[in-house]
């Protein structure tokens, strides 16, 4: 089949009818995307490329949807390996004062993960943060009491 070739519009009405065909063709949901795509494919083609086709447009959004949810994905995952990360120090010392700050920060940051993590957490360690950390003798200071002067 072939592509049919069509000039880059060269008024915003004939720029909005070219987005609107290409959100037509190929069903997109996100006209906005849409319009950003469009609009940067032609600010990045060559000074002398006055033509185009929609099967080429349509491709770009389609990619850049496709790129966009690839990293979402991606970063969702990296922050679930993040927060299991945390709940594994928190497996080895529940009372690491540290890790359990990274899951509360996380929680109220918006992570729903992270909420859930921290839930179970404080389900099974209800009393983690009203204990006083236990320090080391060499870590705590010392205090000789003189004697009474003989006499």
């Amino acid at each position: 089949m072939k592509k049919k070739i069509i000039s880059l519009p060269r008024t915003p009405e004939e720029f909005d009818l070219l987005v609107k065909a290409v959100v037509k063709k190929y069903k997109i949901d996100t006209p906005d995307l849409a319009c950003a795509v469009i609009a940067t494919r032609i600010q990045h083609m060559p000074v002398d490329q006055s033509t185009t086709t929609l099967e080429y447009l349509g491709g770009c959004v389609i990619k850049s949807l496709a790129y966009n949810i690839a990293t979402h994905k991606l970063q969702t995952l990296n922050h679930k390996y993040q927060v299991d990360a945390i709940m594994n120090a928190l497996k080895v010392n529940p009372y690491d004062q540290e890790a359990r700050d990274a899951l509360i920060k996380a929680s109220n940051e918006g992570s729903g993960y992270a909420k859930e993590k921290l839930a179970e957490f404080e389900e099974n360690h209800p009393k983690a943060d009203n204990l006083i950390p236990i320090h080391k003798a060499e870590d705590t200071a010392t205090c000789a009491v003189p004697s009474e002067p003989a006499g």
